[in-house]
């Protein structure tokens, strides 16, 4: 069982003549040209799609045009279009089991019912996805010619996937990027991954660990060492380098510890 590319290309139909309905007359073979299919195939699959009232097509050289709002045609909806489903069933079944065999004489009890509660599940997935949802995934170009000069330079590596990226590198960080977007012009505010990281380290150091437990253990690293550096105590209490170095600071000011050199050769000392 496999569902056929028309399906697929029925989609591809839908996503370009929303994309480009405002520049181009969407023809077969402008359709095709983007598919990169034979445009009789693209004209059997829109006869398909008019036929069940999804897309409109004009004589000639007019083009096709889509018959309904996005967020109203769903993927069951062109499945049922263009995918011939004999006698309505998804799986096709061998004809003829033995029915002197045990297994072949039992076979369609066994699967029957399976079979069409797996249909059942496909077909209702299907209903829940719309073109909507597939265009909120297309990109298109705001200023090709700038897109273009990028591209030269190699500063782009595909268009349309910077967005994707952007949320896919977010996707852990505890606050995330915000996009605002007008009938012209759209800005996205990107966070600040080092000073989360560093937010989230205070939040931590605030409420599970005591100063006096840090400032202790420091220390004893000076007992053992003499002489310590900033890095030594970023590395052995796992704080990052702002906090450690806040730490020390506080502890210089309270008349613990003394600072010696500048730079690199900072280091700690008992006082």
């Amino acid at each position: 069982m496999q569902i056929s590319s028309r399906f697929t290309i029925a989609v591809h139909i839908f996503a370009c003549i929303d994309t480009f309905k405002e520049e181009f007359k969407l023809t077969s073979e402008f359709l095709a040209a983007s598919i990169n299919v034979n445009p009789v195939i693209i004209r059997k699959i829109l006869s398909q799609l008019k036929a069940a009232g999804l897309v409109k097509v004009q004589r000639g050289s007019g083009g096709a045009s889509i018959a309904k709002p996005l967020d109203e045609i769903t993927f069951f909806d062109i499945y049922q279009a263009v995918e011939c489903v004999e006698h309505g069933e998804l799986f096709h079944f061998h004809e003829n089991p033995n029915q002197k065999c045990p297994v072949g004489r039992n076979i369609h009890n066994v699967l029957d019912g399976k079979l069409i509660q797996i249909q059942d599940a496909l077909e209702n997935e299907l209903g829940k996805i719309t073109l909507e949802d597939v265009m909120m995934g297309i990109s298109v170009c705001r200023n090709k010619k700038l897109a273009n000069v990028f591209y030269r330079l190699e500063l782009i590596e595909a268009y349309g996937t910077g967005i994707q990226k952007i949320m896919n590198a977010y996707q852990d960080q505890f606050i995330k990027p915000e996009i605002k977007a007008s009938n012209n012009v759209f800005k996205i505010i990107l966070p600040n991954t080092n000073a989360q990281a560093e937010l989230r380290e205070e939040l931590q150091y605030h409420t599970h660990i005591q100063p006096e437990d840090e400032e202790t253990q420091i220390m004893q690293m000076i007992d053992q060492e003499k002489r310590i550096q900033r890095k030594q105590v970023q590395e052995r209490l796992g704080i990052s380098q702002t906090t450690s170095g806040r730490i020390l600071k506080q502890m210089v000011k309270k008349g613990l510890i003394m600072q010696r050199g500048r730079g690199k050769n900072t280091c700690y000392v008992k006082k």
